[in-house]
């Protein structure tokens, strides 16, 4: 047990350690200098100036409110392009919740190619545009042509800039690494809780804890990478990272939710499952109206919202209720974990869905994703504390059961063990269930003479060893060998043809004696040879009149008998089958 704790501390080390380490890599990228290379000073900003149709000034930062844009209809927007254009300059822009195409001087000179399934939204989502300019086109009109995804909702267009694709490209990647980073963070350690649960919980049922922990981080990594817009940078496919988001949204509850009363109580409650069959409700009527066409997933994202809060606010008075009630068994330094972890994440959450509904088109899952993390690192602490209680309590548990089932000298069961045994098999002889038993009682040799003439030490030797070859005789899990005296033994066995198989294990005993007292012959230090007697006694099914407790009788007198023989005549084991 100790072994296996030390194991998981180790790996939970590396986990700090490579989390501190990409806290380190964040800290040096947005420390970087502005006249880092990765910056070019040829770039023109090109997100003031822009006017409709009837030459008024236009918000591309929020694009319904550009005249006719809420209608559905396509629209433009217009700009000078500057006089003077650099060689391998492109137009390079972001986009959001916008179809569009780019003109010059009413030429088209770029329409981006969208890919169509009935598994996205009507949604563009957000993309990348890199549109080359040559030399020839500078101080001419650049025409923006768009129609809003969503007319009543916010479309934009930022960081729009005449610059080299590779520049922007790189430029860009740099101001969201932190949130990528991150992201990529909470992924990893989302797949190592889960990873790491599966060998706990064969100890400990605490582990399934780490699991809806770990599957927490893993969706909310998802849904904060789409939410940083690189995956669509590299991909090229805005609307399956639309997708993405929306999915990894609609899954965080329940997992949420079960952790916290995994982790307070160990148990689901009934608010709990409840929340969570409304919220599997909510994402299968989600998938029916997708699929129909009746409403998209973008446009039921306010249910999965309510449910988020709902589930937020639950875990809230979970949590306090179990301070207050002092429900939690863990010590004040973990309850302390808890609640910063559980604050952090739902203030995050609350935070991110209010600038969602506010129209930010910025990254929308800043404070979900450092309230997550915060979340995780407290309360994967406190689990990890419980885990480690868990086992250590198991295995103390099975501690005490092996002192209470098993005998201290030879390692094979004791009487108690015994007793309970013959009583199943007793219960299954009176159920009437056919079964075939056998048994064979044990009596070693000599060991009184041993003792007295040798001492205890060697006494005990004798019986230990004498186990050891009673194990390599009777192989198998269906025989049950125990210690019920000093140095009395008994083998049960339950299973097909009792009598042959007990009577080949016999003569395997018989051998492995012989061979181990021919090799110890002249070893000074063992002065005893090994000689056993044994008695072989099977229940007779067929027989109305015969018991469980006649067949021990039985075998205890034919054991019994051929003791004396062996004494008397210094002989093998003979008449001990019957």
């Amino acid at each position: 047990m100790l072994k296996n704790k030390g194991r998981i501390l180790q790996i939970i080390y590396c986990l700090i350690g490579v989390f501190l380490f990409g806290l380190i890599i964040v800290a040096m990228i947005t420390d970087m200098p502005a006249d880092s290379p990765i910056y070019s000073n040829s770039d023109i900003v090109l997100e003031a100036g822009w006017k409709d149709s009837s030459d008024n000034e236009v918000d591309i930062y929020n694009l319904t409110t550009v005249e006719n844009a809420n209608t559905g209809e396509w629209v433009s927007i217009y700009k000078k392009l500057p006089d003077k254009v650099l060689p391998g300059s492109s137009f390079c822009m972001q986009t959001g919740y916008i179809y569009y195409k780019i003109y010059i001087d009413g030429k088209l000179i770029y329409e981006p190619d969208i890919p169509e399934s009935i598994l996205y939204n009507k949604s563009f989502g957000h993309a990348w545009c890199y549109v080359p300019i040559s030399e020839a086109d500078a101080g001419k009109q650049i025409e923006i042509k768009f129609v809003c995804s969503y007319p009543n909702d916010k479309a934009y267009i930022r960081n729009v800039k005449l610059s080299n694709s590779g520049d922007y490209i790189v430029h860009s990647i740099h101001l969201i690494t932190p949130e990528l980073i991150t992201s990529c963070i909470m992924l990893f350690i989302g797949i190592i809780l889960i990873l790491i649960s599966i060998p706990i919980m064969i100890q400990s049922k605490a582990s399934i804890e780490m699991i809806y922990l770990g599957v927490v981080s893993v969706f909310v990594a998802l849904w904060s990478m789409s939410e940083t817009k690189l995956i669509q940078m590299i991909f090229d496919n805005s609307r399956t990272m639309n997708i993405l988001s929306d999915i990894s949204l609609f899954m965080i509850p329940i997992p949420a939710i079960f952790y916290a009363d995994m982790a307070i109580r160990n148990k689901l409650t009934r608010a709990s499952k409840s929340i969570a069959t409304i919220s599997c409700c909510q994402i299968i009527l989600s998938i029916v109206l997708h699929f129909t066409g009746i409403a998209e997933f973008r446009s039921l994202l306010p249910t999965t919202h309510f449910v988020m809060i709902v589930g937020a606010v639950y875990i809230l008075y979970r949590v306090i209720k179990a301070i207050i009630k002092r429900e939690m068994e863990s010590a004040v330094i973990y309850q302390i974990f808890r609640i910063v972890g559980l604050v952090s994440f739902v203030i995050g959450t609350i935070i991110d869905i209010i600038r969602y509904y506010n129209g930010c088109t910025e990254d929308r899952g800043w404070f979900v994703r450092f309230g997550l993390i915060i979340f995780v690192m407290c309360y994967g602490a406190a689990t990890i504390e419980k885990i480690m209680n868990e086992i250590q309590r198991k295995a103390e548990r099975e501690l005490i059961t092996k002192l209470a089932y098993e005998d201290g000298l030879t390692g094979v069961g004791n009487r108690t063990a015994y007793q309970e045994y013959k009583s199943d098999i007793k219960e299954k002889i009176r159920s009437g269930e056919n079964i075939s038993v056998g048994i064979v009682m044990f009596d070693i040799n000599d060991l009184k003479v041993t003792n007295d003439k040798y001492g205890h030490i060697l006494g005990d030797k004798l019986i230990k060893q004498s186990s050891e070859i009673m194990k390599q005789a009777f192989t198998g899990d269906e025989y049950k060998i125990y210690r019920i005296g000093g140095d009395e033994f008994v083998v049960l066995y339950v299973g097909k043809d009792a009598r042959d198989r007990l009577t080949s294990c016999l003569e395997k005993l018989q051998s492995k004696m012989d061979e181990y007292n021919e090799k110890n012959s002249h070893d000074e230090s063992i002065p005893y040879i090994i000689s056993i007697a044994a008695g072989l006694s099977c229940y007779n099914a067929d027989n109305d009149n015969d018991s469980f407790e006649k067949m021990v009788t039985r075998a205890d007198s034919r054991m019994y008998k051929n003791k004396r023989n062996m004494k008397k005549h210094n002989i093998k084991q003979e008449d001990n089958v019957g």
